[in-house]
């Protein structure tokens, strides 16, 4: 059990750090990124 719930932890953080990157994307203005592929 305490196994399985650290991998929701780990699963979460990296939802988590790909949510980041999307808001800083978007912060800098996705447009220019989206573009260049």
């Amino acid at each position: 059990m305490l196994a399985r719930r650290l991998e929701q932890v780990r699963d979460f953080e990296d939802v988590a750090g790909d949510l980041k990157v999307v808001v800083a994307v978007h912060a800098r203005g996705g447009a220019s990124v989206k573009n260049g592929g």
